[in-house]
C-alpha cells in the first residue's frame, strides 16, 4: 500500500495533467455540470494500492487520452484487449484460464452466422467493433429460425427444416410454414467465423435454438453436434471455444422440453462433445426465469456449468435472483457448479422484458462479476441483428466500467456492512454492487469513493451516498 499523495503538489499536478488534455479537445476540466469529469481523481486514488502514485496516474492519464480521442484506436482486426489465454476451466465455482483468475464478459449476437452469410461487410464491422469494445467472447447460434415470423430472414441453417407458426405450444404447432434448405457452404462459414474470433482472441459461447422444429431426431442431432464440433477441434478447440451448450432455453427449445428423456439426450450430446472438445466448457442450457432449487439441478444434471436465464422483472427480483444463486440458501457458493448468465436483463426493443437504465445494468453486470459468475451482455439488437450492436447503452459503456473490476475481484474477502449490503474488499481496496433503495453504510471509514451508475459518474470522501450502480473505492 502506497501514501497518499499530497493534495497540495502531486495531486495539484495531476489536476493540471487532466486540465491540460480536456483543453485539447476544447472543454473545461473540471465541469460542474458533467460528474464524469471527476471520475479521473476516484479512479486514480483507487489504484493507489498496487500501484505508486506515479504509475497510476499514468495509467488513468492514458485512459483520459483514450475516451478524449488523443490517442489512437485500436484497428479493425485487432485482438481484444482483455483476452482468454489457453482454455477457460473452472476452480472453486469460478472461472480461471493459464494467467490466473478471469472475470468474464462476452457479448450477445445470435446470428452472427446469418450476417456473416448474407453481409460479410456487416458481419466484418460488427466483430471488430465486439474485439475493439474489450469483450472477450461473443454467444451465437449455430441454428435458430424455426419461427415464422418472427424469424423470417434471419434463419441459420445447418440442415434442412420446415418452419412452424406459433398456435399456442411451443413443443408442437398446428400450423407449418415454408421449407428452409440446408445451406451448403455451412460449414465453410463457420471455420470463417471461428477463424475470425481466433484472430481477434475471441472465443464463443455456443448454443443451438428451435431445435424442436430444426432437428427433433435424436440421432440427427447428435450428428450435427459431431459435425460442428469436429470442425472447431480443426480450427482451434479450446482456444476458439469457451462453452458449448445444447440448446437454447432448453424446456421451450428442443423436442420432449424439460422431460427425463430430453435431459437424457442432452447428457448423450454433451459426452459427444467432450470426446472430440475435452478442454471445452459444456452446459445443457437455462430453464429462464426460474431459479428454484429443483429447476437449476434440472438445468444442470449434465455438463461443467449451470446456464441461467434469470428472472428480469421486477427489477429487485432480477438483483435478489442473480445474487441469492450464489449466495445458495444462506451458505456461499454451495451450489455445485459454477453459473453462466446466459441472457441477462438487457435494452432494447427485442429484449423480453427490456431493462434500459444504465444504472440497473451496471448495477447487474457488476452482480455478476463480483459473485464470480460468467456473463453475456444481453440486448434486443442481439437477436436478430437488425441494427448495429453499438445503438443500444452498454455495449461499449458496460466493459470500459467493469474494467474497474480486477480479474481477481470474485476472491476477494466479502465484509458485510453495516447497511446491508456487501463490500469486496483487498488491501484496503473496495468494490460493491448497489441499489439506491440499500444502505451503503460501509464496514470501516472510508477514504475515498467512486459510483458508476451506468451514463453518470460521482466520487468524493466518507460514507458513499445511496446510489444505484458500481461503487469502488478505498478504505482508511
Amino acid at each position: 500500500m502506497y501514501p497518499y499523495p499530497d493534495e497540495r503538489t502531486w495531486w495539484r499536478e495531476f489536476d493540471e495533467q487532466i486540465r491540460q488534455r480536456y483543453a485539447k479537445v476544447g472543454r473545461a476540466w473540471p465541469d460542474p455540470g458533467d460528474p464524469d469529469t471527476f471520475v479521473w481523481r476516484g479512479r486514480t486514488a483507487f489504484d493507489l494500492r498496487d500501484l505508486s502514485p506515479d504509475a497510476s496516474a499514468a495509467k488513468h492519464i492514458r485512459e483520459c487520452e483514450d475516451e478524449l480521442g488523443l490517442t489512437p484506436q485500436p484497428q479493425p482486426g485487432e485482438p481484444t484487449r482483455r483476452p482468454l489465454v489457453g482454455p477457460l476451466r473452472i476452480q472453486d465455482k469460478m472461472f480461471r484460464d493459464d494467467s490466473g483468475w478471469r472475470r468474464v464478459l462476452f457479448c450477445s449476437w445470435f446470428p452472427a452466422l446469418r450476417i456473416l452469410r448474407d453481409n460479410p461487410q456487416e458481419f466484418e464491422r460488427q466483430i471488430n467493433a465486439i474485439a475493439v469494445a474489450g469483450y472477450q467472447g461473443i454467444r451465437v447460434f449455430l441454428a435458430v429460425g424455426g419461427w415464422s415470423e418472427y424469424w423470417d430472414g434471419r434463419e441459420v441453417a445447418p440442415v434442412g427444416f420446415r418452419k412452424w407458426f406459433f398456435t399456442g405450444n411451443h413443443l408442437r404447432t398446428d400450423k407449418y410454414g415454408v421449407d428452409i434448405a440446408a445451406w451448403p457452404d455451412y460449414d465453410d462459414l463457420l471455420r470463417t467465423l471461428l477463424r475470425a474470433c481466433k484472430a481477434r482472441k475471441l472465443r464463443l459461447h455456443i448454443s443451438f435454438g428451435d431445435m424442436q422444429i430444426i432437428c427433433p431426431d435424436g440421432q440427427r442431432e447428435i450428428e450435427l453436434h459431431r459435425r460442428c464440433a469436429r470442425i472447431a477441434a480443426d480450427e482451434g478447440g479450446a482456444d476458439v471455444i469457451a462453452l458449448w451448450e445444447v440448446t437454447n432455453e432448453f424446456p421451450l427449445n428442443r423436442y420432449g422440453g424439460d422431460s427425463a428423456e430430453s435431459i437424457a439426450q442432452m447428457g448423450r450430446v454433451i459426452a459427444e462433445v467432450k470426446a472430440i472438445l475435452p478442454n471445452v466448457l459444456t452446459a445443457q442450457g437455462a430453464i429462464p426465469q426460474n431459479e428454484e432449487p429443483d429447476s437449476l439441478h434440472k438445468a444442470s444434471t449434465h455438463g461443467d456449468i449451470c446456464a441461467v436465464h434469470v428472472t428480469r422483472d421486477p427489477f429487485m427480483v432480477c438483483m435478489k435472483h442473480t445474487y441469492g444463486i450464489v449466495y445458495w440458501e444462506g451458505n456461499y457458493r454451495a451450489f455445485p457448479k459454477a453459473f453462466w448468465e446466459g441472457e441477462p436483463a438487457g435494452p432494447g426493443q427485442d429484449s423480453y422484458a427490456r431493462q434500459d437504465d444504465p444504472a440497473n445494468l451496471t448495477a447487474l453486470y457488476s452482480a455478476h462479476a463480483l459473485s464470480g459468475q460468467a456473463s453475456n451482455r444481453f440486448q434486443g439488437a442481439a437477436v436478430r441483428s437488425n441494427q448495429p450492436l453499438e445503438s443500444e447503452w452498454g455495449f461499449t459503456e458496460l466493459p470500459k466500467i467493469l474494467d474497474m473490476l480486477p480479474e481477481d475481484v470474485a476472491t476477494w474477502q466479502r465484509e458485510h456492512a453495516r447497511g446491508g449490503i456487501e463490500y469486496w474488499t483487498k488491501d484496503g481496496r473496495f468494490a460493491a454492487f448497489t441499489m439506491s433503495e440499500w444502505d451503503t453504510t460501509p464496514p470501516r471509514e472510508v477514504e475515498t469513493w467512486t459510483l458508476f451508475s451506468g451514463d453518470r459518474t460521482t466520487g468524493g470522501k466518507g460514507t458513499p451516498p445511496r446510489g444505484t450502480g458500481l461503487l469502488v473505492g478505498n478504505f482508511r
